[in-house]
């Protein structure tokens, strides 16, 4: 007799309904006459369902030839009625895979918990491939953890309610979850075992970062992913299939014969409007290495799994990677993933070993490193300091004359933060003069100074001149403290600023720091990266002294890949961030021309357009000025409610909080809003006659302004993109023409 903990008679347990879908429910109950629990699968008592029982009782009976321990398969001990439901009988297992990824840290596994999970889940494939049977909906909720606190790890694979066999499949049949079957199954090709090796695939991926990787609503949008990354299936492929004309159309004159379906097209066809779901988008599935270093650090084997993934992602079915061919792979052979010692100093591409525990930056993080004294507005949140012949430090124990890595000798201290300081040491080996980045050696800080390593090594395919970022000379550790090297140079912007008594830089030079630092964007853009912290203070004049002059990006500290960015990244310093990054949107490269737009202006009026000491204030200033970014933008914002309050009833569904709004609604933040501004604005378009005033008329101050504008874009779809920037009239002169400056003595 079987009594299960969700009966009335029964204290209520939250755990005892384990699963439940279309079929019925799972529920854990207890055998009265053994007293064990067990997990029984209760069907529903329609007739197709019903049905669908016979077909997964036949399945459950070929595959009891199976070892269900040796086969990584969930154990089926029969089945009884009861009333007119069918009952399965399981063994009871702990806790499906969704779920334990997501009871992890940063939600991701490390590779040594991904191998031993992936080797055993092909293994399952490998048995159910010798009875001739497909799984079919292969998936992170159909794997289950057998004992969440025993090591090493076991795993089975469960729910055959979709499985059949090889032989049995018809062209057409649609079988398994969104985001998880394999092309062939979408186009209604005639699939077999192949088709669970790429669902296992992505269950490996979502394993390695915590986050599906083609998350969608409808199989058109499954598609678009895929194509986006990895191309769309060879024309072989698509011809075969019966649904293919649902999303390609063929133009047998072209070479490839077969084009997927634009958004539009499949919406006016089908009235489907496609939706963006992803929260990691890859050009390419040689990316997934940076995203995963990037989400828990660098660690061994994360290459081989990468080509071992894109193997199991083949887009035609007979060239995918089989469970035998799997298990052969250099990624299960430990002595083949060998990572990089750090231990000495290189210059080469390492690759760092290190597990950052936390990935998610935060704004109260991020200290100013500039290289050079800085002079800064009273509200920015950085740390003061100027270059000093003397600096001690309790935790650093630093100061003139120290000797770092054995040959850098400390001459001055040009910055100072959470992470650490930057010195100006002399190379005692070359007598040459160089920055470094001095990490201190807190666990927190040593994770953090190895992910930037990693984002400078991949910036390392940029020429640092011609890209306009600063060269990284590589790293070196003294004692437990990573210390990072970089060319020395002269001045940061926020300087360069005051030394002309904060009136604003003239036209002829905004132009090339503009240009230059658009140039350094456009490179990032180029290796898929964000700087995420673009500002005056991160900028860096190469020789003051030197005409024309010169400037470099530094500081890639919080820069990250814009394909690992995650809705609710709050990055950057207040006062220069982008509005998608206050709201808690996906922010991607758009972020930094915000920011660049607002340094443009600091560089012609003197002065920061929106300093602040906190969000709301900014936000505050920006509306005031440009107005509210738009409800679509809004609608989307994990912290939008933190600032505006929603009425679906109005035309303009979201309005900003008043100030005593905003500090009824979070509650123990004492804030009170403080105007902070040099300049208070109407709008953009009066920056035009403030420039004149401050400096006086020049040459292509309105199409300044008309460029400000659209870097300034409150929707980051609209905003203007490095290769725009650099077209725009504003950097050719002889356009400039057309465009007199404003006569200031005419009438407004």
């Amino acid at each position: 007799m079987m009594t299960c903990q969700c009966q009335n008679n029964c204290p209520p347990d939250p755990k005892a309904f384990l699963g439940e879908g279309g079929f019925g429910i799972v529920a854990k109950c207890r055998d009265t006459m053994t007293n064990r629990a067990v997990a029984i699968k209760v069907n529903k008592s329609r007739p197709d369902i019903l049905q669908q029982a016979k077909l997964e009782i036949f399945i459950l009976e070929q595959l009891r030839r199976l070892d269900s321990d040796a086969a990584n398969i969930v154990q089926w001990n029969g089945f009884f009625h009861d009333g007119e439901r069918v009952c399965l009988k399981f063994e009871l297992l702990d806790q499906c895979l969704r779920d334990y990824i997501w009871d992890r840290k940063n939600h991701c596994l490390p590779i040594s918990e991904v191998r031993p999970i992936l080797g055993q889940l092909t293994n399952a494939l490998s048995h159910l491939g010798s009875v001739g049977m497909v799984h079919a909906d292969l998936k992170p909720g159909n794997i289950m953890v057998v004992n969440r606190h025993e090591s090493p790890i076991k795993v089975k694979l469960i729910d055959f309610g979709l499985a059949c066999p090889a032989s049995a499949v018809m062209p057409g049949d649609r079988v398994g979850t969104v985001g998880y079957c394999a092309p062939e199954v979408m186009l209604g090709l005639p699939y077999n075992e192949a088709i669970d090796m790429w669902s296992l695939g992505l269950v490996a991926v979502e394993l390695a970062t915590g986050l599906p990787l083609y998350p969608g609503n409808e199989d058109y949008d499954v598609l678009k992913f895929i194509i986006e990354t990895q191309g769309q299936p060879p024309d072989h492929v698509l011809d075969s299939g019966v649904y293919t004309e649902d999303y390609f159309i063929e133009d047998k004159d072209k070479q490839q014969r077969w084009t997927f379906k634009t958004d539009q097209q499949f919406q006016y066809e089908t009235g489907y409007e496609s939706l963006e779901t992803r929260c990691i988008k890859l050009t390419r599935l040689d990316d997934l290495e940076q995203i995963i270093m990037f989400r828990r650090g660098p660690e061994a084997g994360q290459r081989l799994f990468v080509s071992l993934i894109k193997q199991m992602l083949a887009l035609d079915a007979h060239q995918r990677i089989t469970p035998s061919e799997v298990l052969r792979h250099p990624f299960f052979s430990p002595k083949s993933s060998l990572c990089i010692d750090m231990s000495a100093e290189i210059s080469q591409n390492p690759v760092v070993f290190q597990h950052p525990s936390n990935l998610e930056s935060k704004r109260s993080q991020k200290i100013n490193c500039s290289f050079q004294n800085s002079v800064e507005f009273s509200q920015q949140v950085f740390v003061h300091t100027s270059a000093s012949p003397s600096f001690s430090s309790d935790e650093l124990e630093l100061v003139k004359g120290s000797i770092l890595g054995k040959h850098y000798k400390v001459e001055a201290f040009l910055g100072e933060g959470g992470f650490g300081i930057v010195a100006k040491c002399r190379d005692t080996t070359t007598n040459q003069a160089v920055a470094i980045k001095v990490n201190k050696s807190d666990p927190d800080i040593l994770q953090q100074a190895h992910v930037e390593i990693f984002i400078l090594e991949q910036l390392r395919r940029l020429d640092p001149d011609a890209a306009n970022i600063v060269q990284w000379n590589g790293f070196f550790h003294d004692g437990q403290r990573v210390c990072l090297k970089f060319e020395l140079l002269d001045q940061c912007l926020w300087d360069y600023i005051g030394d002309r008594n904060k009136q604003g830089l003239p036209i002829s030079e905004v132009r090339p720091i503009l240009g230059q630092i658009t140039n350094a964007l456009s490179h990032l853009g180029s290796v898929g990266m964000v700087h995420a912290d673009l500002k005056p203070g991160n900028i860096m004049v190469v020789n003051r002294h030197e005409s024309p002059i010169k400037v470099k990006l530094i500081d890639f500290g919080l820069a990250c890949p814009a394909s690992a960015v995650m809705p609710g990244d709050f990055v950057g310093t207040v006062g220069y961030c982008a509005p998608e990054v206050m709201l808690g949107l996906p922010y991607n490269e758009a972020s930094d021309m915000w920011s660049l737009g607002l340094v443009a202006v600091e560089l012609a009026t003197g002065v920061p357009l929106y300093p602040s000491e906190n969000d709301y204030d900014y936000l505050k200033f920006i509306i005031e000025t440009q107005g509210q970014p738009p409800d679509h933008v809004l609608d989307s914002g994990v912290y939008t409610e933190n600032y505006f309050i929603g009425d679906k009833y109005k035309q303009q569904r979201w309005t900003f909080k008043t100030e005593e709004q905003y500090k009824g609604s979070v509650p123990g933040t004492g804030h009170e809003s403080l105007e902070t501004r040099y300049i208070i604005l109407t709008r953009l378009d009066d920056l035009e006659q403030l420039m004149m005033f401050r400096r006086g008329p020049e040459a292509g101050q309105r199409l300044f302004v008309s460029l400000i504008k659209q870097m300034l874009a409150l929707d980051a779809h609209q905003r203007i993109t490095p290769s725009q920037v650099l077209r725009h009239p504003f950097f050719s002169p002889g356009l400039s023409k057309r465009f007199p400056c404003i006569n200031i003595e005419r009438p407004y």
